[in-house]
């Protein structure tokens, strides 16, 4: 039970930076002051997310890892098999591990999960900066 709990809250994790990656190249896209946007949401997810986007997104600095992008993608890959296995519909987690791939094919499978970024960045063609 330990390592199925481990693998929901890691998919749930996983799934909310992707959301929090979306959402703030949109908001930098459409011209937001990105401290204004962080503190609009301090509150909700970026709240939870800030330490990490400063310490690696904002600084354009994903090493050394808080937790390597290769065992998100492991996870996510475990959660989504246990899914199907319990016949659980889970179209946002599959997204998020094809994303986590595309993130090892880009040899970013050692640095933070919060490379993830990145690959949100060039496809916005914006950069998360203050």
């Amino acid at each position: 039970m330990g390592n199925t709990c481990k693998l929901v809250n890691n998919m749930i994790t996983l799934a909310v930076m992707q959301v929090a990656a979306e959402g703030l190249t949109l908001g930098m896209k459409a011209g937001l002051d990105l401290d204004a946007l962080m503190e609009a949401e301090s509150k909700g997810i970026l709240g939870s997310q800030r330490e990490g986007l400063e310490r690696s997104v904002f600084l354009w600095n994903f090493e050394p890892p808080s937790f390597r992008q290769v065992l998100a993608r492991k996870d996510i890959a475990l959660a989504n098999e246990l899914a199907r296995e319990l016949n659980v519909p889970m179209p946002v987690a599959n997204i998020v591990e094809q994303l986590s791939i595309q993130c090892g094919n880009r040899g970013c499978g050692n640095m933070d999960t919060h490379v993830k970024y990145r690959l949100q960045e060039e496809a916005a063609g914006v950069e998360i900066r203050p």
